[in-house]
Parts: C-alpha cells; structure tokens; sequence
C-alpha cells in the first residue's frame, strides 16, 4: 500500500461534481484528536472520507474481504454507527446529511477475520451553516415581479431601486431619472413541486480577479486538549477560554489478539541498587547503595524484653540401657557422716547470645523497573498509577501483577523508590507552580510530595522540568499480606506528568 502523507486532500470524482474526495492519514501510535474536516450543513451524498491508517508511519495492510470497518461518530451526546468499504487499501466513508449538519468527533473500528479489534485516533468533522438554504430560495420569485414592474412602469432611466421585506411580503421603490418613484408589492408564494434536474450547463469563461479581501480577524487556537474523567472531550484555547464538547470515548472494545514481539530498546540508565543490608549494634537497619552511599533508616530491633514465665516440667525420660558389669573394687574405709550444706542463692541471668544464622527462606530480595501507565497524562482531579516490571525476584516473598506489589505476612520489608519524572504546568495564573505527590495505595496516611516548584514573577505560559527524587519507607507484614499501588497525585492545580521511570528496590529484613 502506497504510503499517504499526513495531509488533508481533496479530489473530485467523475466528470461533473458528483463527489467532493477528502483524503485522511492516520497513525494510530500517536495519541489523541490528528484531523479537523471542514463541509457545510445542508451537504449530502457529496463528500467521501478516504482513510489510510498508517502505524509509526508504515501503512497498515488492510485487504478488502479480510478486514471491515465501521465508522463510529459521537452527534449530540448519542453514538452512530455509520457504514465503510475497501479501496486501494483505504477506508472509505460518505458523510450522511446528518454527519454534514453536526459538528462531531470520530473513530474508525477495523476488524479482521480472525476477530482483532483495531480503533483508529480520533478524527473531527467540523460544520458550518450555509449562507442562503435551498428552501429560501425556492420560496421566492422577486426577480420575475421586479422585471414585470419595471417593464410596466418605465417612463425614463432608472437610477435606483431599493428593497424591503417583513413576514413574507417585499416592497421595491423605483427611483427615476427625474426623480419620481414608484412603490410595488410582492407577496411570497407558496413552494411550488419539486422540479425536474436540468442538463448540466457548459463551463462559462473564467472571470476577472476580484479586489483583495480586508484581512481577518485572529483567530484563536487550541493550547491543550484532553479526555476527563467522565470520557468528555475538553478544550483549552489560547485566550485561556475552555470548552467541552460532550463524550467522545467510545465503549470498551473486544480484547485483541497478542501482538509480535516488538524490537529491543535502548539500555536504560544505570540506576542506583542496594549492594548491602545489615542491623548495626545499635538496631539500626543500615543500607548501602551501590554508588557507595549509606544510609540509616532507624531502629528496627526492639528493647529486650521481660523475662517470660518458667516452663511446665518435662516428660520423663526412657530408661537407658543397662551397662556392663563392672569389676569388684576394693572395699574402703567407712566415712564419717557429713554436715547438711546450705542452699545455695539463685544465679544471675546470663548474657544474650549472638545472634543465628538466617533461616531457609527466612529472606528476600526484590529488584523492579516501574514506569507510568501512560506516557503523558493530565493530573486535575486525577492520577497516574507506576507499572511494575520484575528484575530480580529471589526468596518468594514479593508477588507481582500489573501495576500492584504484594508482600507477603510474616517478615518486616524496607521499600526504596528511586527515579526521575518530566512535570509540565500550562497554568498561567500561578506562574508556572507545580506540585506532584506520591501514595502507596495500603497507607491513606502517607502521601509524600515528590516535587514542588513556584515561580514568582512576570506569568508564563508553560513549563517543562525533569525532577529525580528517592526515598524509602519500612513496611510490617508480619501479621498479614500487604498490596502496594504506587500512584502519582497532583498537590497544586494544572500540573501534567509527562513520564516517570525508575526502579523499586524491595528487602526482608528479617
């Protein structure tokens, strides 16, 4: 398939003007709204949208019998299913009378034979009203009236004619050389039949240039576009004016089929390990990272405690075996009896031993690439969870599924998150100030501000900042399983989180 440039372009189809030919490309790896379509209300069986999808810019192969596709458009709040065919290799749509009179956003669906679902980004089809509608113009004959009027009444040179009309009736004044006047009527006649289509007329002579326009007014453009939590599609324009143009998320398509293993990407940077974890003799967990750092985390080992209750007696032995007989000794010298001794005073306790080697499976560790779910997302009154991807994953402590970590009961875990995050903020009322926090998902308690930048001054109009932060936080499982859901929260108003990567170093400390 012959690749198309991303550009809106038109064609006309046959040798009179049956088709107005708008070509469309599309790539589906880029996000969000890619084409505005400009026709006019009042438009039908006129204009054909001729879609090539494209992905990373290579043509998507589509043969016709192989694959459908349906067109899927969001018109005043309601969803309409419109009908599609295969030509060449691209999707082709003809745009209702309906789809002509309403500005609305839309999507392409494409599925193949073997059920996979594909859906195209979204595309807009922008309507505007025609200058005079076919029923005006059929409703009146004041030029027929006009012509009769002038032919009855011409006495000398005409130097004006002016027109004025109310609820269907129109008033001409003829103004003559000699500065008389006349005063006509015409009443508005009813629509007559619908006529027969005439021939089509011969190409008439190419007309003069006119004089050059008066320049335009500016216009304003679009700062920011983006889908709310309620799937409503918001607009930002550069008057700082916002928009909402209704719900433009479509419903939750069939799961599709897995894809080929893409291409290895680049080595990621180095990031910062553990190399060590150890209890000094104070009780303090102390960690060293593998740039060579350390860091004390505070005591984890507890003051001793209490002595405990004495233990019940012990069951009675089994009688051992009876040994050799012995030889004969000698008979000795008969003893004088002794003293009864004293009791003797209760010893002192004694010291605590060292402390035993680990235990099998007594400890683990756990090494993680995260990132955010989505490369770029809009954090008003929203959130961007991490996804987990598993490195290093040694004693069976730490399961991992999605973007959820679970540590299992019984053992104390010391958890670091290291990593940077691109932050940008478009609010012009604030300079520029931004805010990003961070929650575990388990605790509502924590919620740690990762970054945080004000700006004083003259307002700008957008800032984009790269932010590396690191911190660890102790977890006690010991008494039940505990699920971490790392997410990102925004703290100050207008504040996009661009990406964020990083890893999640995780440690039994027990």
């Amino acid at each position: 398939m012959t690749k198309v440039a991303p550009l809106l372009l038109y064609s006309m189809r046959g040798e009179n003007m049956n088709m107005v030919q708008m070509y469309i490309s599309l790539d589906v790896c880029r996000p969000g709204l890619q084409e505005t379509v400009y026709v006019t209300g009042g438009d039908q069986a006129s204009r054909e949208l001729c879609i090539s999808l494209n992905v990373g810019g290579v043509p998507l192969d589509m043969q016709s019998g192989e694959v459908t596709a349906a067109y899927y458009s969001m018109i005043n709040n309601s969803p309409v299913l419109g009908e599609c065919r295969l030509e060449g290799g691209r999707i082709i749509h003809e745009l209702t009378a309906t789809e002509c009179a309403n500005t609305h956003t839309a999507n392409i669906r494409v599925q193949d034979a073997d059920g996979a679902v594909l859906y195209s980004p979204q595309l807009q089809v922008v309507s505007s009203a025609p200058i005079y509608s076919d029923r005006a113009l059929s409703q009146s004959d004041e030029l027929s009236a006009l012509t009769k009027a002038l032919a009855d009444t011409m006495k000398s040179q005409v130097a004006g004619i002016t027109e004025s009309a109310a609820n269907g009736v129109h008033t001409y004044t003829v103004t003559f050389g000699d500065n008389s006047t006349r005063t006509f009527t015409v009443q508005d006649g009813a629509a007559g039949p619908q006529g027969i289509p005439g021939t089509d007329g011969k190409d008439g002579a190419p007309g003069a240039d006119g004089a050059p326009g008066k320049n335009g007014t500016d216009g304003r453009g679009i700062n920011i576009a983006w889908v709310n939590d309620n799937g409503e599609l918001q607009l930002e324009y550069s008057d700082g004016e916002e928009d909402n143009l209704g719900n433009v998320k479509g419903p939750r398509g069939v799961k599709g089929v897995k894809g080929d293993t893409g291409a290895q990407g680049p080595a990621g940077a180095d990031g910062i390990g553990i190399t060590d974890a150890q209890i000094t003799e104070a009780g303090e967990l102390q960690i060293t990272y593998t740039d060579g750092t350390t860091v004390l985390l505070g005591e984890v080992v507890g003051p001793k405690g209490d002595t405990g209750a004495a233990g019940k007696d012990g069951v009675n032995g089994n009688d051992g075996a009876k040994g050799d007989k012995g030889d004969k000794g000698e008979k000795g010298d008969k003893g004088d009896k002794g003293d009864t001794g004293e009791k003797g005073d209760k010893g002192d306790k004694g010291d605590k031993g060292d402390k035993g080697d680990a235990g099998q499976n007594g400890a683990c560790s756990g090494y993680f690439y995260a990132e955010t779910r989505v490369p770029r997302v809009f954090l008003n009154n929203g959130n961007a969870a991490l996804s987990v991807y598993e490195k290093v994953n040694s004693g069976d402590l730490i399961s991992t599924y999605l973007d959820k970590i679970t540590l299992k009961k019984g053992h104390v875990y010391s958890v670091t998150i290291s990593g940077s995050l691109q932050v940008v903020s478009n609010e012009s009322n604030n300079s520029g100030n931004y805010s990003i926090q961070m929650t575990d998902g388990y605790d509502d308690d924590l919620c740690r501000e990762v970054t945080r930048i004000k700006r004083d001054g003259p307002k700008i109009a957008q800032t984009n900042d790269q932010h590396s932060f690191n911190f660890t936080r102790i977890y006690d499982a010991s008494d039940e399983d505990i699920t971490l859901y790392f997410m990102f929260e925004q703290s100050a108003y207008n504040t996009r989180l661009e990406s964020f990567k990083g890893t999640i170093t995780i440690t039994a400390l027990d």
